[in-house]
């Protein structure tokens, strides 16, 4: 009867002692409980320090190097059990569980969800490396092409696109079309002459003045600067979005290696845009002629029918509409 009521006893507590046949689970997740052991040494160790506190710390060290074995739970407590030190060690360091939490039964551990962490893991590993593919399948040609590389940009005259590449900070990339280009305003500021340019190179209807790379030209050579402060561009969309780009924004004097480097890529990004400019302006004025010629024609188109209605009603004569359909025609 005592045997029954202990184990009674024990399946109550739910606690169940085992030093030989217990090991550690990697699929279980445990905490650390404290022993008797733990107790009454760290009871001793706290009187120690209100005697001396070197003597506490030697002690404490001693006792608990000679601690063998930790108890240790599920977290669901069905059953308690010692293993080895090491053996824990190696548990909760392969299931980052800080030391500190090793003792709290819902530890902020990896471990508990391991498989599902895994699993989260794993596909935000394949989705990075999805991002990664796209994003080299996108920048492949611009560096392929020999694209102007001026900051985060690629300028690519041949595939007629800019590239925005990603930074350090910024993961983002994005393709602007040289075709949605509607203006650029260079930028070019003096050390002891701030002068920011306020001509802006823009698709207009209709004639700009010189051909590419005139009011490039015009604008940045022969400044009576001694110093050069800021160079850059900024270029407007259809859409309204702009792009910032400045190359240069120290103080160097003119003439200079490092100056003339950035000149030499503020004048190249300035040609393209220049160039891209031209060729959107004359695009422009192409589809403004092409509807200007087919209202023409359908307003030519009109009038040939109501003087062929007026014909038909006998208002005026065959030879009547002949004279005045070639007469619209141009004939």
């Amino acid at each position: 009867m005592s045997e029954k009521n202990e184990v009674s006893k024990n399946t109550e507590s739910k606690k169940v002692t085992n030093y030989n046949e217990y090991h550690l689970n990697n699929d279980v997740s445990y905490y650390r409980k404290y022993t008797n052991y733990q107790w009454i040494t760290g009871a001793i160790t706290v009187l120690l320090l209100l005697w001396n506190p070197f003597i506490a710390v030697i002690f404490w060290i001693i006792t608990w190097s000679l601690e063998k074995k930790v108890k240790v739970s599920p977290e669901n407590e069905s059953i308690w059990f010692t293993v080895p030190k090491e053996e824990w060690k190696q548990y909760r360091e392969s299931h980052n569980i800080p030391i500190y939490k090793q003792y709290s039964k819902n530890h902020a551990a990896k471990f508990d969800n391991d498989v599902t962490n895994e699993k989260k893991i794993e596909a935000k590993d394949q989705h990075n490396q999805e991002l990664q593919a796209e994003y080299q399948k996108a920048v492949a040609p611009f560096k392929n092409d020999g694209a102007i590389k001026a900051g985060r940009y690629y300028f690519d005259p041949h595939r007629e696109e800019i590239f925005m590449d990603t930074t350090l900070l910024d993961k983002t990339y994005k393709i602007y079309k040289f075709s949605d280009i509607v203006s650029f305003t260079p930028i070019e500021e003096g050390h002891n002459e701030t002068k920011k340019h306020g001509i802006t190179r823009a698709v207009v209807g209709g004639a700009i003045a010189g051909g590419a790379g005139a009011v490039v030209g015009a604008m940045t050579g022969g400044k009576n600067y001694d110093y050069i402060n800021k160079l850059g561009v900024v270029i407007t969309f259809k859409n309204n979005e702009n792009i910032r780009l400045i190359l240069l924004d120290a103080n160097f004097k003119k003439g200079s290696f490092v100056a003339n480097s950035y000149y030499q890529k503020f004048h190249d990004v300035c040609g393209v845009l220049d160039a891209t400019i031209s060729k959107n302006t004359q695009r422009l004025q192409l589809e403004q002629q092409k509807k200007l010629t087919h209202s023409q024609n359908i307003s030519t188109a009109d009038e040939i029918e109501k003087f062929k209605k007026l014909m038909d009603n006998g208002v005026i004569t065959q030879g009547e509409f002949e004279a005045k359909k070639k007469q619209l025609l141009n004939l």
